[in-house]
């Protein structure tokens, strides 16, 4: 991990930093046409090593949650967890109440299935699904519509499975003949093939789309190529977790006598018995979950509950951002120049700036969360480079946009914290890899 120790950097070296930067940044292709700003400051001491156009608003995608993963653990703690219940109201209605725990999974649904027919229940009169904890706005503003079939761009809501996502995976068959296609954890969901097989070596544009409410897989998967997994957003989590509920009790011998409801009978929940809960990771342990695979939905769910933390139930985002506008202020950032309107960066209205990352990830290394913090950041390889292995930072990547934040642990100097933002690019992806892993290396050095 990176440490604070280490030798100060002197004037000339500084001064020597800055020149070797600006000519890998002014000389870089992929940066033509480009807005770009870095922060690159000593972390014991916040003495600034590099600077370029710091105060300036870029579009963050998914360095957004550094913000969300930082603003939750110093406001709902890092042990905080998401809950999920299962109760029995007094009209023999199993209620699934959800918390926003994007990472329940059908075993543990499976689990809950077991702990009412350990309760000696044999059948219920129906299931409903609970999802008041949080609005039921299934996606943030500044989403974009041609998303939505996405794993990344799930719809939000307080009850969730699997990441709001149908598994599949897509076998092919002969040429011609459309693939065989397998889901989990349920096949009742609406879904068309679509798809086709193609001849052997014939490009793979395999791939998901929505027609309303039915979930399609279309394009076309090589004859000779090896079965593919996708995973394709569903247009309603809860009725979605009822369905995976509803065949484990029936698994379980627990019969359901009528169709499930969403949002149960007014009162009902009141009053309930609890069969069965379910609290996730705490949240010092999900923020691997959230910041490694940079999972869209679990930023959301973190926002509505920083909502929740704010002004009570049903968790906003609007509340969540008011929060974090709050918390941020406190710290001597001024929201006016930054837009929170979303957790995981997917909106295309966010804004932040180098300057305010950087304040961020000092505030997380001079707090109490640091370790947390360090163990929760994707640990970046720059091949062959001096700072490969040596990068703590979270990513973000958007169409026009990239961004990249976190920790150095340079060759002999303490560690830095630094930001580097791009947007308005239209570069390739070596290119911008190649960027970063020059800059980034002179820093180590």
């Amino acid at each position: 991990k990176p440490v604070a120790a280490g030798a100060s950097w002197t004037a000339a070296e500084v001064a020597a930093l800055q020149h070797d930067v600006d000519a890998i940044v002014d000389g870089s292709p992929t940066l033509k046409g480009a807005h770009s700003g870095i922060l690159a400051v000593e972390t014991a001491t916040g003495r600034v090593l590099y600077a370029r156009a710091t105060d300036d608003a870029f579009m963050p995608a998914s360095t957004m949650k550094v913000l969300t993963g930082s603003a939750a653990l110093a406001l709902l703690g890092p042990s905080f967890t998401f809950k999920t219940r299962v109760a029995l109201a007094d009209d023999n209605r199993l209620i699934l109440s959800g918390g926003g725990d994007a990472l329940l999974r059908a075993a543990d649904l499976d689990a809950a299935a077991a702990a009412v027919a350990a309760a000696g229940i044999t059948s219920v009169a129906g299931l409903a699904a609970d999802d008041g904890y949080f609005d039921r706005r299934p996606y943030p503003d500044g989403w974009v519509w041609d998303d939505f079939p996405f794993y990344f761009a799930p719809v939000v809501s307080a009850v969730c499975l699997e990441d709001n996502v149908l598994h599949a995976v897509i076998t092919p068959a002969s040429p011609g003949a459309p693939p065989a296609v397998a889901l989990a954890p349920t096949s009742s969901l609406a879904t068309e093939n679509r798809a086709t097989t193609g001849p052997p070596g014939s490009k793979d544009t395999l791939d998901v789309d929505r027609d309303g409410s039915t979930i399609l897989f279309v394009g076309s998967i090589p004859a000779n190529a090896k079965p593919e997994k996708l995973d394709a957003a569903v247009p309603d989590p809860p009725a979605y977790a009822l369905d995976v509920f509803a065949r484990a009790l029936a698994a379980h011998g627990v019969s359901v006598a009528v169709d499930t409801l969403r949002p149960p009978p007014t009162g009902s929940a009141a009053g309930a018995r609890i069969l069965w809960t379910h609290e996730s990771a705490p949240l010092a342990r999900y923020l691997h979950d959230f910041w490694f695979p940079s999972d869209n939905l679990v930023g959301e769910l973190l926002l509505k509950s920083l909502g929740v933390a704010r002004s009570g139930v049903p968790g906003t985002s609007e509340h969540g951002a008011a929060l974090e506008n709050e918390w941020l202020r406190s710290l001597g950032i001024d929201p006016l120049r930054l837009d929170v309107t979303d957790g995981s960066g997917l909106s295309i209205y966010d804004r932040l700036s180098p300057r305010v990352l950087v304040r961020l990830l000092q505030y997380d290394w001079n707090g109490p969360n640091r370790d947390a913090v360090l163990d929760a950041l994707p640990v970046i390889d720059f091949n062959g480079t001096a700072a490969s292995m040596r990068v703590f930072a979270k990513t973000g990547t958007r169409r026009y946009a990239r961004g990249l934040a976190g920790y150095l642990r340079p060759h002999g100097h303490g560690a830095i914290t630094f930001a580097l933002m791009v947007d308005d690019w239209m570069g390739d992806d070596d290119g911008m890899y190649a960027l970063r892993a020059r800059v980034l290396a002179r820093l180590a050095r």
